[in-house]
């Protein structure tokens, strides 16, 4: 082979391993805090390239078929991620703000599909009471209501200069996404603390919607789907998402990502990910729409799955479970399918086995089967009766 061949060939194989070193595949890009970061679950942080399992992060990733370049820092607050310098495993160093813009470019066109943001509550956590030195948000006292209401309007303008940054490097194509957070010891208890911590976290959210809006980002509201559930989403002692907790988020992100083909209030990208239908508001056709089941209140047809159609114990087609239409009608036939009251409408098999399902949100109490001929007390009327005041008539 001549010197001008070998010196082409040469080239070109040079250029390739560039290329392959420098130009990524389709990503997004994850700041903000420890929620962002999936701690404690993701190991080093930041956790850069990896897809550590159980995180948000990357149940939201792979729902996408995309990877995850998650520079988010546990600690972090909203003056931390504009002003704080670390350095990254991209070698470079500055503040993460600076390290998410930086990256955006990196990915070069069409290379990032997402930036996710979480971002303020630490701002909130660091503030003590002047007087008991207490946290602010157990101490409850006028001084620390207004060191919160303060300090609300600093975290409004570091997020204005984040999302400002990030629309600037980004493509138009690109996704902003802004998590509102939810309250951590909401348990359903409404005590003092509990009511304490709502306020603030609720001014916070009010805060966050502002500037989503303002600059066309997309929120990713947590807070109805963990109310009232810290004992089954959060983590004990903690105020972290436990890997169910988890696997809400990434479901909840991933439902943020438009479009809506048939406007049920599932993105295509959920309806995807879950197996439902875009092109049909009520994929398993019990009248309960796909919308209501991804829904955060199970009273109203929520936290059910789109593709079963055994979940709402309705036998009348009302879509409503009340004592007289349903669960005595269930009792009513107690016995095989021999028997004279029996309708397959009436029967129900009991919900799976956390072996066949390893999916905690698909094992709730009304993830029932189908029909299996009998119907008895634990299976069939004692599953009714709990799901008494369910209602999927309420749109």
């Amino acid at each position: 082979m001549s010197k001008t061949r070998i010196g082409i060939v040469l080239a070109v194989a040079g250029a390739l391993a560039l290329s392959a070193q420098t130009v990524r595949a389709s990503e997004v890009v994850i700041t903000g805090d420890s929620v962002g970061a999936g701690f404690p679950f993701a190991g080093s942080y930041p956790s850069g390239t990896a897809n550590p399992a159980d995180t948000w992060g990357t149940r939201f990733t792979a729902q996408l078929g995309v990877d995850q370049y998650n520079i988010a820092i546990p600690g972090e607050t909203s003056v931390g991620l504009v002003n704080t310098v670390r350095t990254w495993p991209s070698t470079r160093t500055q503040s993460q703000l600076d390290e998410a813009v930086d990256l955006i470019g990196d990915a070069g066109a069409g290379g990032v599909d997402a930036v996710t943001l979480d971002i303020g509550a630490n701002d909130l956590l660091q503030l003590n009471d002047p007087n008991s030195g207490l946290p602010c948000l157990v101490a409850a006292t006028p001084e620390c209501e207004q060191l919160v209401l303060d300090t609300i309007p600093l975290i409004q303008a570091n997020i204005d200069t984040i999302l400002d940054a990030i629309d600037a490097a980004k493509e138009p194509g690109t996704l902003m996404m802004v998590m509102a957070y939810y309250n951590p010891l909401d348990d359903g208890s409404n005590s003092a603390l509990i009511q304490t911590i709502e306020q603030a976290i609720g001014s916070l959210n009010v805060a966050i919607d502002a500037e989503t809006t303002s600059h066309g980002a997309i929120k990713v509201d947590a807070h109805p789907y963990f109310k009232g559930r810290a004992a089954d989403l959060v983590i004990p002692g903690d105020i972290h998402p436990n890997t169910t907790g988890q696997l809400v988020l990434g479901d909840l992100f991933t439902n943020g990502v438009p479009p809506d083909s048939d406007s049920d209030g599932v993105s295509d990208a959920m309806e995807a990910a879950q197996g439902s239908d875009s092109a049909d508001t009520d994929t398993d056709g019990d009248g309960c729409s796909d919308g209501q089941e991804f829904g955060p209140n199970q009273n109203f047809g929520g936290r059910r799955d789109a593709t079963n159609p055994y979940d709402l114990y309705d036998v009348n087609g009302d879509l409503v479970v009340n004592i007289g239409d349903d669960i005595l009608v269930v009792a009513a036939a107690f016995g095989d399918s021999t028997g004279p009251n029996y309708s397959l409408a009436k029967d129900r098999t009991a919900p799976p086995s956390a072996a066949q399902e390893p999916d905690p949100r698909k094992r709730e109490r009304w993830d029932l089967g189908p029909p299996d001929g009998h119907i008895n007390i634990g299976d069939d009327i004692l599953r009714a009766a709990v799901q008494f005041g369910a209602d999927c008539a309420v749109p």
